[in-house]
């Protein structure tokens, strides 16, 4: 019998878990001190709604070591004790409950997997199904937070494309104004994001177009990007890079290598109107780096976020790196 009832039960029952303020999970002084240091801005709100934005955890299970990331994350920000987290699961119970006092969860995740196998392309443009069922899934994870998107698994080919293609149809359904794509090794500070979404991010209809990440630049396509590790768009865009764009049009507009986030970048900003993008270098809330990547990494980076962020460094381009003539004028 299947341990996953991901998206495909009518009848989810698990509880909203515990609310607990923002001070009970011990955030330190320090770090409290910080937040309240940030001017206070109204919110970008419309007819009271707050901004919802789903996490899309990239992982695969071709070796235990993604698992023991998922059961980390699970252990670290993913398990805050905080009613505005939640697994997509538990946020899409609440909408079809249709209770306002109790659809509480802002923040829904999902691990993304692909499950497709050999025989399916990288990128999916067909008619079949756009998930596989769980049952369906050889070691399948137990803890109804996965899907399985029907491709081929590859990071750098097609993989985001249709997750975002994905979070594009429940967005539509369950009303979620943005979707991000998350390394499995990248820390996120739920606080942090939760402010920045409050400040910074419009609910839809206002959230037209919308792109943002922590900053880099492509040579080949001369476009700038948000880089791998955290980027996030709007619904509208979502839908136009996974539907409106055709498998084949995306491989057209691809690197001669691709690259996952670059690639993702030429996409949205192959829109024919402007987009407005959002520079994550000068307030940064997640942690991508060497650590994370080792074992116990997770953790250890965990134990001490509150003492590191947000950063602001203090280059917000890569100017200098991707332009030799700028770094000769800079040296001189």
């Amino acid at each position: 019998m299947s341990c996953s009832l991901l998206l495909y039960s009518d009848h989810m029952t698990k509880s909203i878990h515990q609310a607990y303020p923002p001070a009970a999970r011990k955030l330190g002084r320090a770090f409290e001190k910080k937040m309240k240091e940030m001017i206070i801005e109204e919110p970008l709100s419309y007819n009271d709604k707050d901004t919802t934005m789903l996490l899309g955890i990239f992982s695969t299970n071709i070796a235990d070591r993604f698992r023991d990331r998922r059961d980390a994350l699970r252990k670290t920000y993913l398990g805050v004790d905080d009613p505005r987290f939640c697994k997509l699961n538990e946020y899409i119970r609440q909408k079809e409950e249709n209770n306002p006092a109790n659809s509480r969860c802002l923040v829904p995740y999902t691990f993304v997997i692909a499950g497709g196998g050999y025989s399916r392309p990288f990128d999916h443009g067909d008619d079949t199904p756009l998930t596989i069922h769980p049952n369906d899934i050889e070691n399948e994870d137990c803890e109804d937070d996965c899907i399985y998107l029907n491709i081929r698994e590859s990071m750098q080919r097609g993989k985001s494309a249709t997750f975002f293609k994905f979070g594009a149809e429940v967005a539509k359904r369950y009303g979620i104004d943005y979707i991000a794509k998350v390394d499995d090794d990248t820390i996120v500070h739920p606080d942090l994001l939760l402010r920045f979404m409050h400040d910074d991010l419009p609910p839809t209809p206002l959230n037209v177009r919308m792109y943002g990440g922590n900053t880099w630049a492509t040579r080949e396509k001369q476009i700038f990007y948000g880089v791998g590790p955290f980027y996030f768009m709007s619904i509208d865009l979502a839908d136009y890079v996974g539907n409106q764009l055709s498998s084949e049009d995306r491989l057209a507009m691809s690197h001669h290598n691709p690259i996952e986030d670059a690639d993702m970048g030429v996409f949205v900003f192959s829109h024919e109107r402007p987009i407005k993008y959002i520079n994550l270098a000068s307030f940064k809330f997640f942690i991508h780096s060497r650590t994370t990547k080792r074992d116990n990494g997770i953790e250890l980076v965990w134990s001490t976020i509150n003492r590191r962020y947000p950063t602001r460094p203090k280059a917000l381009y890569p100017w200098a790196f991707l332009c030799n003539r700028w770094k000769y004028n800079m040296a001189t």
